[in-house]
């Protein structure tokens, strides 16, 4: 168990620096949107190799670890039990994949399941906006018709059609208050998944989707540390082909460049 925890540790550590760099360096460019994709498409890009390149060393270095178990079984010898843990098995590729991916996923799986408890985030159109503009200026002069009515004496007649629709149930529920309650759940979410910082802004008005996507992205994008991982026997074997091309090479270089031996002149007798 002890590689699968040490991957899945490695795994949170690299999402919590793509996390940091995120705040740091790419919600502090503002409104310039085609920047913020850019830049995140390049940290996720980063984040994901360094996922690939951490499980390739440990794949690899695992491999390595099964061969000399493996001759010195053959050998009779004993085996270390240090060794015996670390050597290469698929499982724990997997194992360390799911601890790695344990508190993202619980965040986003519980942000998907607060959400139908809070109102969704519903933007303002153009027309709604006219619309609330021109009710508003209605009430507005209303007002002022039965001021200038109380003050000549006179009764102002009351225009039926002017008069704003009574509000619903949600909006009355909305107005008591006069703020929507936070949804910590999404907040910490989305502070959480911050190397996706470029879904947020074009998908900013489809809050399911987004929180749906942030499942989504918590699972397939660590998968490629176990991906790498599992990549370690071929990576071994490629690496002794290297070393073995290198050598040939190495020989061959030597009998090119080896100088010709110079016959020895005989001694004089004496």
């Amino acid at each position: 168990m002890k590689p699968a925890l040490r991957m899945g540790r490695q795994m949170i550590m690299y999402h919590i620096v793509a996390m940091i760099l995120s705040l740091l360096f790419i919600s502090m460019l503002g409104s310039i949107l085609w920047l913020q994709i850019v830049l995140s498409l390049l940290l996720l890009l980063a984040y994901g190799w360094m996922l690939y390149g951490d499980g390739c060393a440990r794949g690899e270095r695992a491999a390595t670890l099964s061969v000399q178990m493996d001759r010195q079984l053959s050998e009779g010898r004993a085996v270390d039990a240090g060794l015996a843990s670390d050597v290469f098995k698929k499982s724990t590729a997997w194992k360390g994949y799911l601890i790695g991916v344990s508190i993202t996923a619980l965040i986003a799986i519980a942000n998907i399941a607060a959400e139908p408890f809070y109102p969704p985030y519903q933007p303002v159109s153009e027309a709604q906006m006219a619309e609330i503009n021109a009710t508003m200026e209605q009430a507005q002069q209303m007002a002022v018709q039965s001021e200038l009515a109380a003050e000549s004496g006179e009764v102002a007649a009351v225009d039926a059609t002017a008069a704003p629709e009574p509000a619903s149930d949600s909006d009355a529920e909305f107005n008591a208050t006069g703020v929507a309650p936070i949804n910590w759940f999404n907040v910490v979410a989305r502070v959480v998944f911050m190397p996706f910082l470029f879904l947020y802004s074009p998908l900013q008005y489809h809050a399911v989707l987004l929180n749906w996507l942030f499942l989504a992205l918590a699972l397939l994008v660590p998968l490629a540390e176990p991906i790498g991982y599992l990549q370690g026997p071929k990576l071994r074997q490629k690496k002794l082909a290297l070393i073995e091309q290198g050598k040939k090479r190495k020989m061959r270089n030597l009998k090119v460049n080896k100088k010709p031996r110079t016959p020895k002149k005989p001694k004089m007798e004496v």
